[in-house]
C-alpha cells in the first residue's frame, strides 16, 4: 500500500475518478444467481477500500461503481498504475460464495486530475473515466453461459481456475525449466522454457495445463499470465546469464485488458528501467490463437519489441492460422508443430513435408525450433534440414534446477532480429509512458514479411 502522506502532502494531491466494472457480471449471475453478483459487488467495494484508502464511492451500479480518489501530483502515470494494481488485486483474490470460489474480471477507467467544486469538472472527469473503462478489452466479457450445460461447465471451469490462482498466491506453484538445445551438441543451449507445475501431497510434480485451459475458456488467462511474467522477470534479474521464455495466451497481449491503457504497467516499467531483462525475455503464444489478431495486440507487441523483448510462436504448421497472419505477427522464433516430425521418418513424402515446413519457417523467423524431437532418427532429420534447435522431453528433460547456472560457457550468443524502424504510437494509446511512446508502437498493417 502506497502511503500518500509520505509521498506528498494533501495540498499537493489531485482528485481523480475511478469507474470500476465487473466484466463477467452477467456470466456470474447466469451461473450462480443474483445473490452471487451482489456478493461480487461487495467484494469489489472491499477490494477498493483495501487498495486505495483515499477512495470514496460516489455511485453504485448493478455491475460496478464509481469512486473518487486522490493521487500525488508527481506525474500522469500514477492513476493508471493504481487502476491496474486495483484490478489485479481484486481479480486474483477469489470471491468465496458458499462452497464456490469465483474469480472476477475487473476493469477500471480513470480520469485526469480535476479540481473538486469547479463547475463542470466532475462531469468531464466522469465522462473520461467511463470512456477509458469502455476501452477495456477484457476477454471475460465475451464469455456468457446461455443454457444449463454451459452454466455447469462455467462453474466447473471456475472451480479449476480459482484453484490454480489460489495455489499460485499460496506459493504452491513453481517452474520446471526445459532447455532448447542443439541436436549436434545437447550441451549447447539457446535458452530455457518456463513450464508451470504444482506439487502433490507426496511431492509429485503435476502439470497445470488442465487448470490453465479452464482459465483460458473463462477469458481469465491474463490474470495468471501477468503473475507468471513477473516471476520470470525476477529470475532474469537474479542471474544475468539467464535467457528465458514463457508461453502465455494471445488473450493477454494487450494494454487494454482491464481498461484502456491500464494493463502490464509493472512489466513496462521494469523493462524500461532494465533493458537487459527485456533482451533476455521471450514471450511465446500458440499458432492456434493467432487468427484475426486485434490491433491492440500489435500495439502491445510493437512496444514490447521496442523495449527489447521477443515473440515466439509455437505449433507452427498446425494450419490454425494463415501464413499472412503469422507474418503479420513477425515472430522472432517459430517452433514447428511436433506432428510433422513424428511422421517424417515414416515415408519420403512425410519427410519432404517436414523439410518444406522447416524451409518456410526459416523464411519467416530468425530462430526455428523442432518441437518433440526425442529419438536419434528424429534428431538426424532435424539436423539434416538445417534446424539448429530442439525442444524435447526425453533428453535434457525439464528440471527445477536452473540449468543455465550450471553451464554458463556453453550457451551461445542469443539470436536477434535486426532493429525495426519506429512507427508513431496510435492516438488511443495515451497511457503508455513517454519513453515507450518515443521508442515505437509497431502495428501489423504494412509490416508483413
Amino acid at each position: 500500500m502506497i502511503d500518500l502522506d509520505r509521498i506528498t502532502p494533501p495540498d499537493r494531491r489531485g482528485n481523480y475518478l475511478l469507474a470500476v466494472r465487473i466484466d463477467n457480471a452477467r456470466a456470474i449471475e447466469a451461473a450462480y444467481g443474483s445473490a452471487a453478483l451482489s456478493a461480487a459487488l461487495d467484494h469489489v467495494r472491499a477490494g477498493l477500500r483495501a487498495q486505495i484508502e483515499t477512495a470514496e464511492i460516489v455511485e453504485t451500479r448493478a455491475a460496478g461503481l464509481t469512486a473518487t480518489a486522490h493521487a500525488p501530483l508527481l506525474g500522469p502515470e500514477f492513476p493508471r498504475q493504481q487502476a491496474d494494481a486495483l484490478c489485479m488485486a481484486i481479480s486474483t483474490a477469489p470471491l468465496r460464495f458458499g462452497r464456490a470460489r469465483i474469480l472476477l474480471s475487473v476493469s477500471a477507467g480513470y480520469s485526469d486530475p480535476f479540481e473538486v467544486g469547479a463547475e463542470g469538472h466532475y462531469a468531464q472527469a466522469r465522462r473520461l473515466a467511463h470512456r477509458r473503462l469502455e476501452g477495456s478489452r477484457a476477454p471475460a466479457r465475451a464469455v456468457l453461459p446461455c443454457n444449463p450445460g454451459d452454466e455447469a461447465r462455467y462453474r466447473e471451469d471456475m472451480q479449476l481456475a480459482a484453484q490454480l490462482i489460489e495455489r499460485h498466491r499460496a506459493g504452491e506453484t513453481f517452474f520446471a525449466w526445459r532447455p532448447i538445445f542443439s541436436p549436434d551438441d545437447p550441451g549447447v543451449v539457446l535458452r530455457h522454457e518456463a513450464l508451470l507445475r504444482y506439487a502433490g501431497e507426496r511431492g509429485e510434480q503435476f502439470d497445470c495445463g488442465r487448470y490453465y485451459r479452464a482459465l483460458t475458456r473463462l477469458g481469465l488467462a491474463h490474470l495468471l499470465d501477468r503473475l507468471l511474467v513477473t516471476r520470470v522477470l525476477d529470475e532474469l534479474a537474479a542471474d544475468a546469464d539467464a535467457e528465458l521464455s514463457l508461453e502465455i495466451s494471445m488473450q493477454s497481449l494487450s494494454f487494454d485488458l482491464n481498461g484502456q491503457d491500464s494493463a502490464w504497467t509493472e512489466l513496462m516499467g521494469r523493462l524500461e528501467h532494465r533493458p537487459d531483462l527485456a533482451a533476455r525475455l521471450v514471450l511465446e503464444v500458440h499458432e492456434g490463437t493467432a487468427r484475426a489478431a486485434r490491433e491492440d495486440i500489435f500495439t502491445f507487441l510493437g512496444v514490447f519489441r521496442a523495449l527489447g523483448g521477443r515473440l515466439a510462436l509455437s505449433g507452427f504448421g498446425s494450419c490454425s492460422a494463415s501464413i499472412r497472419e503469422v507474418a503479420r505477427l513477425r515472430p522472432d522464433t517459430l517452433k514447428l508443430d511436433s506432428a510433422f516430425l513424428r511422421t517424417a521418418a515414416s515415408s519420403g513424402p512425410n519427410r519432404a513435408r517436414f523439410a518444406d515446413l522447416a524451409g518456410l519457417a526459416r523464411s519467416l523467423a530468425t530462430t526455428v525450433i523442432a518441437d518433440g524431437a526425442e529419438t536419434p532418427d528424429q534428431w538426424a532429420i532435424v539436423a539434416e534440414q538445417g534446424v539448429r534447435w530442439i525442444a524435447a522431453a526425453r533428453r535434457n528433460r525439464a528440471s527445477t534446477r536452473r540449468g543455465w547456472a550450471a553451464a554458463r560457457p556453453a550457451s551461445p550468443a542469443p539470436e536477434r532480429l535486426a532493429p525495426l524502424n519506429p512507427l508513431p504510437l496510435p492516438a488511443h494509446a495515451t497511457g503508455i509512458s513517454a519513453l515507450t511512446v518515443l521508442l515505437t508502437s509497431q502495428k501489423g498493417t504494412g509490416h508483413e514479411r
